[in-house]
Order: C-alpha cells, then structure tokens, then sequence
C-alpha cells in the first residue's frame, strides 16, 4: 500500500504544480516576475526541469513517509495536519532569508511557497490515508 501512496502522491504533487502555476490560477503572475516580458507560451518545455521537479517530489514524500511511519507513527489526519504545519514553517522559514538577500519579490515567494504548502499537506494527507 505504502507504494500506492507514495505514486498517487506524486501523481496529486504534479497535477497541483499544473493548476497551481498555470495561468488561470498564478501562472500568469510567476512569469511576469520570473521571466519579465514574456508570456507563458514562449517559454521552451525543458524536460531537464520536469526531471528536476519529480526528483524534487520523490525526495520530499520519501522524506514525509519516513517522518510519518517510521519515526512518528502519525496514523490519523490531525496528526498530519499538525506535522505538515511544522514542516511547513521549516521549508518557509529556511527560505525567507534566500529570497530577502536575493531580492526576490515578495509575491514571487508567496506563489511559490504557497505551492510548497499546498504540496506538503497534501503530500502528508496521501501517505497518511494509505499506510
């Protein structure tokens, strides 16, 4: 079962990257202060970076089922909340200073930390329900 979790929650990890950064939802901001002057459409897919994401992906739900089973035994969803909340504040914690010494617009951060969040939750959420 631990398998299934652990593909459905990168399965559930793309499909919100897809929503999370297309242009209906905060796609559209993403480009303007990541790649300023250019629409969504003319960036090139890298499949280098797709590559990248997933590795990115494994590492953390590999990361999340090792905290949840094998060191807390976290078996319900209060308890995933609470743990996705801490690991939450490490991931934003840790990168404020990145973006602040970098210069990183502010709203830049919180497109892209709130996609985290969404990831970490939700992520957290999967493996729970099916170990």
């Amino acid at each position: 079962m631990m398998l299934v979790g652990f593909l459905v929650a990168l399965l559930a990890d793309n499909i919100i990257g897809m929503l999370w950064y297309s242009p209906t939802l905060f796609g559209n901001s993403w480009i303007k202060l990541t790649h300023p002057g250019k629409r969504i459409t003319e960036l090139k897919a890298n499949p280098g970076v797709y590559i990248a994401a997933n590795i990115g992906h494994v590492i953390v739900a590999t990361t999340i089922y090792f905290i949840t089973h094998i060191f807390m035994q976290v078996t319900d969803f209060s308890s995933a909340f609470r743990l996705s909340s801490w690991l939450c504040a490490l991931v934003w914690g840790s990168q404020i200073p990145h973006s602040v010494f970098s210069g990183k617009p502010s709203c830049l951060f919180l497109i892209d930390q709130g996609y985290d969040a969404v990831s970490i939750f939700t992520t957290t959420a999967i493996i729970t329900m099916f170990a």
